[in-house]
């Protein structure tokens, strides 16, 4: 409990188990779990720098991180980043006498994008796409136009927050019905993308759907909808455990009998 209230927003690293980007402001705050470590004698730091080859190997950066009773066997830290793709590992460093030895450092490097500061000007504009600017042709395209002429050269960001499931939602994109956002928030939240300059698909949200996927417990939750699937299906025309096939943190009953529902709902909230 201590441990992620401190944390707060932050996806604990595991150690040598990096397989996803992250993306930050500049304040970042980097956490990893790190067990059997002595801390009199031990220190964590991440180590890094800017790009993906050796030509800023004079701008390395190494950030000391702190682990305590209570946060233990977390490492906590923070450095303000410049913009960039900030590419780092952790090591541990032991200090034996006068000397300072690295005893332990990770495989493969991971990857940390740190966006700009926003220009002063700039907005952020998160709406829905069904009865918003789904539905009214005219509308939508006055909409956009105003969008692109006066909002998007100052860099504002648009960003669709919608229930529709990826694929729809991509449909509506592709086929020019709304224009492409900056980020795509989907599926009731539980799926994140971004639309990256110069990468014509989009890039799932990794780190996002680990976060949601550490936060529940599905294996139960499952077993339960299952149960509550074979005991209700009469009135269920669809039951997908997303998790399962795409690692989705979601679980869709499709109940067509309003009495069916609040019974599920009330198992599934006991």
């Amino acid at each position: 409990g201590a441990q992620f209230a401190i944390l707060d927003h932050v996806l604990p690293d595991g150690w040598n188990a990096s397989g996803y980007k992250r993306r930050s402001q500049a304040q970042t705050r980097f956490v990893v779990n790190c067990s059997d470590v002595d801390r009199e004698t031990t220190t964590v730091f991440v180590e890094g720098s800017w790009g993906v080859d050796s030509s800023n190997l004079l701008e390395n950066l190494r950030v000391p991180l702190t682990s305590t009773e209570e946060t233990s066997p977390l490492w906590i830290g923070e450095a303000n980043l410049k913009p960039g793709v900030f590419v780092f590992n952790y090591i541990m460093i032991k200090t034996e006498g006068n000397k300072t030895v690295i005893t332990k450092e990770e495989c493969a490097p991971r990857e940390i994008e740190i966006f700009p500061s926003a220009n002063a000007r700039a907005i952020m504009l998160a709406t829905d796409l069904d009865g918003t600017v789904v539905g009214d042709k005219e509308s939508c395209e006055a909409f956009f136009r105003v969008w692109n002429d006066e909002y998007r050269p100052k860099g504002c960001k648009l960003v669709y927050n919608t229930g529709r499931p990826f694929d729809s939602a991509m449909r509506l994109i592709n086929k020019g019905e709304v224009e492409r956002p900056a980020v795509l928030v989907c599926s009731e939240g539980t799926q994140v993308f971004w639309f990256e300059e110069g990468q014509d698909k989009p890039v799932l949200d990794v780190e996002w759907q680990q976060k949601l996927n550490g936060t529940w417990d599905y294996e139960n939750l499952v077993n339960l909808t299952a149960e509550l699937y074979a005991t209700h299906k009469a009135n269920i025309s669809n039951y997908v455990a997303l998790a399962h096939t795409y690692g989705q943190p979601m679980i869709v009953l499709a109940v067509s009998c309003r009495e069916t529902t609040e019974t599920i709902v009330e198992a599934l909230m006991s």
